[in-house]
């Protein structure tokens, strides 16, 4: 048996030639088949043992970190006991593949979350960004700029409301009004309570001479915000025009309380009033209007009308005398004030001849 391992442990050629050195520890030939196979079986039994001693801190952290990740955790562990090694092995063997898919599955969806998060945020915050850029492009002048943008938007968040009322506001502005009709019916449908679309939408169908319907926005306007001057102006405006009388009187009204100082409401309400044959409302409505206005020789003109109809002819030929000052070329100031004169004198030879009598 010695004899046939002794050309794997025989000296090297070196030692040989060395008759009287001292006796040297013989080398292995790494080549052997029996040496490599012995080799091989050491790293797999120590492999073995490591792998032995990685399941058994994983059972160990299972334990202690992941059980709320393990639906169906039983054993020993859900009374608070401490499962012996051989226990934690098993389960850990048996719930380890779940375990590992749970956690990729939280991680994977943790990670989509965060990603779906960010690419929100981007998409937000570059949404915002061109709807600021089309504004101011609008609002310097660039207008097909600013509607190239707009579509941009929309072409990737169709109900953008920041970009539907920019895109209206550009065609407004290019006077392409059956498209702009198009953008705030669709603005309307997606904020039917916003008093600026619903403006908008309002005047546009104004410009489109479509009267009935833009009454009919500036009406749902007004119940939305009664406080919306603009909107009873333009409501008052439409049906004073259509002969809707009532809605009118009451719409300028409105107008004159939100805005008692713009001239024009009050010089309306005065033409309601005298149609509903209310000179001495008229008279009150055109006196604010003149206060305002003390240089527009038509507002004085209204207000002599006025009280000569409530039969008040002082005040009339007042009234009358300033606008001729006002605008004396005025022929029919002139001849107004004639009539004015002719009454009075028809009414002082009354009173003198009831005084006789």
């Amino acid at each position: 048996m010695l004899f046939a391992l002794f050309p794997f442990f025989a000296p090297t050629p070196f030692q040989l030639t060395v008759a009287h050195s001292p006796p040297t520890i013989p080398r292995v030939n790494p080549r052997s088949p029996v040496i490599t196979a012995f080799v091989l079986f050491a790293v797999g039994i120590a492999g073995f043992w490591a792998y032995l001693e990685r399941s058994d801190t994983a059972a160990r952290r299972v334990e202690s970190e992941d059980l709320d990740l393990i639906a169906d955790w039983s054993g020993p562990a859900a009374d608070n006991q401490n499962p012996s090694r051989e226990t934690a092995h098993n389960r850990t063997r048996k719930n380890g593949s779940a375990l590992s898919i749970q956690r990729a599955g939280a991680i994977v969806a943790r990670q989509l979350d965060e990603t779906a998060v960010k690419l929100r945020g981007d998409l937000n915050r570059n949404t915002v960004v061109a709807n600021v850029q089309g504004k101011s492009e609008l609002q310097s002048g660039r207008t097909l700029a600013a509607l190239h943008r707009f579509d941009q938007v929309l072409a990737k968040s169709p109900t953008n409301m920041a970009a539907l009322t920019g895109k209206g506001e550009a065609l407004l502005a290019l006077r392409r009004y059956e498209e702009a009709v198009a953008v705030y019916r669709k603005a309307v449908e997606i904020a039917p309570n916003d008093s600026a679309v619903r403006y908008n939408f309002g005047a546009v169908l104004y410009r489109l001479t479509r009267y009935n319907d833009a009454s009919e926005q500036f009406r749902r306007l007004v119940e939305i915000d009664p406080n919306h001057a603009r909107a009873q102006y333009n409501l008052a405006t439409l049906a004073q025009r259509a002969g809707r009388l009532s809605e009118a009187r009451r719409c300028w009204q409105a107008f004159t309380d939100l805005e008692p100082l713009v001239p024009s409401g009050w010089f309306h309400l005065g033409e309601v009033w005298m149609d509903y044959d209310r000179p001495m409302e008229a008279a009150w409505s055109f006196a604010h209007y003149v206060e305002l206005e003390p240089l527009d020789h038509v507002g004085r003109v209204n207000l002599g009308l006025a009280y000569a109809n409530a039969g008040n002819m002082e005040d009339a030929l007042l009234s009358m005398s300033a606008a001729s000052e006002l605008s004396p070329c005025d022929e029919g100031i002139a001849r107004v004030i004639q009539e004015i004169q002719v009454v009075n004198e028809t009414i002082d030879s009354l009173a003198a001849g009831l005084t006789r009598d």
